[in-house]
């Protein structure tokens, strides 16, 4: 009997991680941009955590689909709340890359480090 309520509490446990970690983001991004390589336009976009937080699956316009690979977490402590959503993407010139999404309560996404000289693009992402 200890072992069946063992086995139920941890399948309730990756149960309950995985919901928190299924949210999705959804942005209007006004520009097009690139992610890991792949290029794609402006439009409405859904973001999503994928394959255990490894990568970031995309959801856009005209079945513009993809996977963004996370180079690391970033430690939320002091920048997220409950409520705080946004993306940032690094401008180098007139292109833009996707390079952070924070999610509410959660560590961040690191996804891209620009070397060069670059200015931020932060959507804020409203949390009903």
């Amino acid at each position: 009997m200890k072992i069946r309520l063992l086995i139920f509490s941890g399948v309730f446990a990756l149960l309950a991680a995985s919901a928190v970690h299924a949210q999705t983001l959804s942005v209007e991004v006004p520009f097009a941009f690139s992610a890991s390589g792949d290029k794609y336009p402006a439009g409405h976009y859904k973001l999503s955590p994928a394959t255990g937080d490894r990568s970031i699956r995309i959801d856009g316009p005209e079945n513009h689909r993809g996977f963004a690979v996370v180079i690391t977490r970033l430690a939320a402590a002091i920048h997220t709340t409950p409520k705080d959503a946004h993306v940032v993407f690094d401008k180098v010139g007139e292109q833009y890359f996707l390079s952070e999404i924070w999610f509410p309560d959660q560590d961040g996404y690191d996804m891209h480090n620009t070397k060069v000289k670059h200015e931020h693009q932060v959507i804020d992402v409203p949390i009903k």
